[in-house]
């Protein structure tokens, strides 16, 4: 039904039972304004599910890889302080040999 058409049925109904019809149309309206306020607040709230679940997805993504990163710089740096105290051992032999020469 076009625009028209229904404002012409409506104007029909208002003029056919007065101040009542006119209640029950304005009544309508609100009730049919209600239900596309719903069915947005509907649609929106799935846009930002949808777009907050990316934005978690990709956060638990990032975490993973800096939890990757920190692994292989924790390992490095075991690894450094091993070889500093090795080197440490070294030198403190290599000093004990050119003292007992």
């Amino acid at each position: 039904m076009t625009e028209l058409a229904l404002a012409t049925e409506v104007a029909k109904f208002i003029q056919v039972w007065g101040l009542p019809g006119l209640v029950v149309v304005l009544l309508g309206y609100l009730i049919w304004s209600d239900r596309q306020r719903q069915k947005n607040i509907d649609a929106d709230r799935l846009v930002w599910s949808n777009h907050l679940s990316g934005m978690i997805k990709d956060n638990a993504d990032s975490n993973k890889s800096l939890a990757v990163s920190l692994n292989g710089l924790t390992a490095a740096v075991n690894n450094f302080q091993s070889r500093c105290s090795q080197i440490q051992v070294a030198m403190q032999h290599e000093v004990d040999r050119l003292k007992g020469d």
